[in-house]
């Protein structure tokens, strides 16, 4: 069970249902990855105006030459920090564009003064505990650590500062000999000068690399000395702990350059065949972003691909909470990259408690409460927290490089991304078997070092025939699956399969690559497929394993989902993807509050548009394949027809607070209007509020948090859509926060004059601030607090100086997707030879300028989504009417 094959559909549910937190960034940064055949300077000055406004981006620092990474700086007031990220997204001399996000240590639980032993080395049951240990001292008997069996010297990389000068640290302190230090020079050419102890991103020297208790406690983890009758010890007794500091990991450049060292110490390590560099097999990050969205770092998870193909696997602490990673996100353990070891913590009765879990983000279970490890100067400390299970990891995986097989050491000698690979498989492999981490782990297991050196010990007993693995599968077409496997070079693989339930097997010609497809299987079947290498050349003395149960398409089943394509007053469009042998499919519809449905039409294809519905009506639609009778089973969609107004129709973004159990928006107050709403569950809606702001005027405004319990420290703000964009800029804030509170915020807002006139959308958004610096946005969920969103009309009691000389005056449809009708009469002894009609959008330029006369007119404009003032003057040059137009494609 590997993260890297869970079933793409599975993913494609899950991604649906996750509820990731918005994730803190450093305003006016950007981390960019150019494509190595790019200028980076020429790319970034495309972006030096903005609708001819200066941006001020600049091009930053290279935190990362072998990746290409680079921070920009850019002013955000200049320039919305999303319109540019999206536009850099799109620049085809991009690889990766993604925000400077905050990074946070992982936290640790109190100390436990009464765990007074190393536990999760060895317990065997002793003094009533479970025999919750990883089998160090099995482990031990076979390799203490320090060198593989080529004499590689093994090195383990924290990315973070510790105290190596403990004396239970310091016989196992890296240090590049390579380099002379303090004479200034880079005497290895690995592009840091003097890095002798490792390295500091912050100071840019190997200076403080030796500071941090919470390092010290880490490296302990990892490789206090052994046998030195001394304090503690680490999985290994002998192994090269380097640090990378930063002072302060506390955002994304600091990770990417703290990563760039060991990345390039083992690149040179590779190219030289060892004469420089180091041999890095694994980092460790005790630290992240808690509910972060793997999506928004693509460079961070690139990162972690780097570091793989080059023989690096990196261990990362998960939550210290209790919450399902796969559904709230986290950074760095929840990225998809098979080179980031995800750990959670186990307690000395083999239970997680306190710590992060998720089936398809959290590989693997490891002790890490109430461990004892170094700390100080030179003492020990019993600390808990996933910041010490990872580390237990990547000090395993140290172990593992030590295994007394050269067979082995000469595979992570020659194909790096190989050994991290196969150091991955019997990894997982080894786990032992835990009940409550079967549904909460990938592996559904905790860590055994035993277990996982034997594998490799086997193998190796075996001339070195390692099973296939990584075994995987995915639907190329219709009719055809493809298979993937990891295997040693040298040799070949065979793959059997059969119908699930019956005896006899197929079998597939002797393979000498790691790829397979088929298509000659039924529809609509269960196969079962496995997988064996052959080391002997005898097909019939093979050991099958890694078995994967598929069902191939064709099945009478109805589509996962459908989306709307298309919204209009009267019509709604859908798309849906089509199954395998599915004829046709029947598209019924009713009103949200009948129960008798409507039959629209059938489709073969996976697309339809429903007709004839009223506007501003909530509807619920079925899709059902014609093989399916009922209305109980087919993709559902809610949708409504628009024609309710811009608060409705424009597609605002959506902002939500995960959790308002113990903090809500009790109140808000404009003017005269109070709306006591108290706790809905992190967003609501108040479509029919009927309050009216008057352009220019000034109101009275009170927003009052509410609490469960205890009462937190909020922040508020309030923004008004004053131009009906369907967006919320930062020059729409009426109302904010100044600092964190517990108490109601009291001011001023004052409805700009240039807004226009007609329905408009408030927001109104609470967030919990804790130290005060935490404001809300305008987009975006975040994890303590709630939004409420306001229907509110913009009027006018002064008027418009407008001609009414017209008896008849209509424009629709509006909102329109381009092209619109006019329809005016004058009144009688009024009419002019001919008339004009100018469209002006927001920033008052006119966009089109055309002739029309009285009676019915076809409009075309070439209008951006948006909206605009219809202005028709007549030959006079007065004008006669203006009203507002949106335009929605």
């Amino acid at each position: 069970m590997l993260k890297l094959y869970t079933l793409i559909t599975s993913l494609f549910l899950l991604a649906s249902s996750l509820a990731y937190s918005q994730m803190d960034h450093k305003p006016g940064e950007i981390l960019i990855q150019f494509s190595a055949d790019s200028s980076p300077r020429e790319v970034i000055a495309k972006y030096a105006y903005n609708r001819n406004i200066p941006t001020s981006i600049a091009l930053g620092d290279l935190l990362s030459p072998p990746m290409n990474i680079y921070r920009l700086e850019f002013n955000p007031e200049m320039i919305d920090e999303t319109v540019l990220l999206e536009k850099l997204k799109a620049d085809k001399q991009v690889n990766n564009v993604q925000f400077n996000h905050y990074v946070y240590p992982r936290e640790t639980v109190p100390n436990d003064p009464n765990l007074n032993s190393q536990w999760h080395h060895v317990n065997n049951g002793n003094n009533g505990l479970a025999d919750a240990d990883i089998d160090s001292d099995l482990a031990w008997d076979i390799t203490t650590g320090g060198l593989t069996a080529l004499g590689d010297t093994i090195v383990v990389c924290v990315i973070e500062g510790g105290n190596l000068l403990h004396p239970d640290l310091i016989g196992n302190a890296y240090f590049n000999y390579n380099e002379i230090p303090g004479n200034e020079i880079d005497d290895d050419g690995n592009g840091y000068i003097d890095d002798f102890n490792g390295w500091n991103v912050a100071s840019q020297t190997d200076a403080g690399v030796y500071t941090g208790n919470h390092g010290t406690s880490v490296m302990g983890m990892i490789g206090a000395k052994g046998n030195n009758e001394y304090g503690t010890v680490g999985a290994n007794w002998d192994v090269k702990i380097m640090s990378v500091a930063g002072e302060n990991i506390n955002d994304e450049a600091s990770v990417v350059q703290a990563y760039t060292y060991p990345l390039i110490q083992r690149k040179l390590y590779n190219e030289t065949a060892g004469a420089n560099g180091a041999f890095v097999v694994a980092t460790n990050a005790s630290w992240g972003i808690d509910n972060g969205n793997p999506a928004e770092v693509p460079i961070w998870s690139a990162f972690y691909d780097t570091l793989g193909l080059h023989g690096i696997l990196s261990c990362g602490a998960t939550a210290n909470n209790n919450v399902n990673i796969d559904v709230v996100g986290d950074i760095p353990t929840a990225v998809e990259s098979d080179y980031m070891i995800s750990v959670t913590a186990t307690n000395s009765s083999d239970f997680r408690t306190f710590s992060g879990f998720g089936a398809t983000t959290i590989d693997l279970g490891a002790p890490g409460e109430g461990v004892v490890t170094t700390a100080g100067q030179s003492g020990t400390t019993t600390t808990s927290g996933t910041s010490f299970a990872s580390p237990l990891t990547a000090g395993v995986i140290g172990l593992l490089y030590s295994a007394p097989c050269a067979e082995f050491a000469q595979v992570a000698r020659d194909n790096p991304q190989l050994g991290a690979d196969y150091i991955r498989y019997v990894l997982f492999g080894g786990v032992d078997p835990i009940e409550n981490l079967e549904i909460e782990t990938v592996t559904g297991g905790r860590l055994n070092a035993y277990n996982s050196l034997t594998m490799i010990l086997n193998n190796c007993a075996n001339n070195f025939c390692v099973p296939p693995f990584s075994f995987a599968s995915s639907v190329a077409n219709d009719t055809s699956f493809s298979f993937s496997w990891t295997m040693t070079e040298d040799q070949t693989a065979s793959i059997r399969f059969r119908l699930l339930g019956t005896e006899d097997w197929t079998y597939s010609e002797i393979l000498d690559t790691t790829y397979y497809a088929i298509d000659t299987l039924s529809i609509c079947a269960d196969y079962e497929f496995e997988i064996a290498t052959n080391c002997t050349g005898n097909i019939d003395d093979l050991n099958y394993e890694s078995s994967i149960i598929l069902q191939t398409p064709g099945c009478c089943v109805a589509p996962e989902t459908a989306e709307v394509n298309l919204t209009t007053e009267t019509t709604i469009g859908l798309d849906w993807i089509t199954g395998f042998n599915i004829t046709g499919y029947d598209i019924f519809y009713r009103e949200a509050d009948s129960t008798e449905w409507i039959l629209s039409g059938s489709s073969p294809e996976g697309n339809h548009l429903i007709n004839g519905l009223d506007s501003c009506t909530n509807y619920e639609i079925l899709i059902r394949p014609e093989c399916i009778t009922g209305f109980e089973v087919g993709a559902f969609v809610n949708q409504r027809t628009i024609g309710c107004g811009t608060c409705i129709d424009l597609d605002y973004c959506p902002s939500l607070g995960e959790n308002s159990s113990d903090e809500f928006i009790e109140s808000v107050e404009i003017g005269d209007y109070l709306n006591v709403s108290a706790n809905n569950g992190g967003y609501a809606i108040f479509e029919d509020s009927g309050l009216e702001l008057e352009l220019g005027f000034e109101y009275g405004a009170t927003l009052t948090p509410g609490f469960g319990s205890f009462p937190f420290s909020e922040r508020f703000k309030l923004w008004l859509d004053s131009n009906q964009d369907g967006e919320f800029s930062d020059d729409e804030i009426l109302l904010e926060s100044e600092s964190a509170s517990n108490l109601a915020i009291t001011g001023t807002i004052t409805i700009p004059q240039s807004a226009l006139e007609g329905a408009t959308r408030m927001r109104v958004a609470m967030k919990y601030a804790g130290g005060g610096s935490n404001a809300p946005t305008a987009c975006g969920n975040f994890q303590y607090g709630e939004t409420e969103d306001y229907c509110v009309t913009i009027v006018n009691t002064t008027g418009i100086e407008e001609n009414t000389a017209l008896s008849v005056f209509e424009l629709y449809p509006n909102p329109s997707k381009n092209s619109f009708h006019l329809n005016f009469e004058p009144l009688s002894g009024n009419n002019y030879a001919g008339y004009r009609l100018d469209i002006v959008d927001l920033a008052g330029r006119t966009v089109y300028r055309g002739q029309v006369s009285a009676g019915m007119n076809s409009v075309s404009p070439d209008l951006n989504d948006g909206a605009y003032m219809v202005q028709l003057y007549n030959a006079k040059g007065e004008l006669l009417k203006s009203e507002k137009l949106v335009v929605i494609k």
